[in-house]
């Protein structure tokens, strides 16, 4: 974005460098999080640990559709019952996460 607008406008680069200045000095807390829930799977605190399963995928789908919207959901039968639940989490969040971007961005 930089690199685009330094040519037309250079007075607009402050808030674009500043806005990837924050997200830079953001993305390494952000990942530090991410990483102690990953690993603290024995934590007291609820609120720390991964919600969603592999089981609550189907669930997620469903409520997604909407009269006009039909959600099709595959999965392999020879994926292994007992994953670490952190990976459950994981997927549960990657799908949780295509999901908001279909409703956000599809037509």
């Amino acid at each position: 974005m930089a690199r685009m607008t330094a040519p037309d406008r250079p007075g607009d680069l402050d808030p674009v460098l500043a806005g990837t200045e924050h997200a830079a000095m953001e993305a390494p807390a952000s990942m530090c999080r991410t990483v102690g829930v990953l690993r603290d799977s024995e934590s007291p605190d609820p609120d720390l640990h991964p919600v969603g399963d592999l089981a609550a995928i189907a669930d997620l789908a469903k409520n997604f559709e909407t009269p006009g919207r039909r959600v099709t959901l595959h999965r392999r039968g020879d994926l292994p019952g007992a994953l670490p639940h952190e990976v459950q989490a994981a997927a549960f969040r990657v799908v949780q996460e295509a999901l908001t971007n279909v409703r956000r961005h599809a037509s």
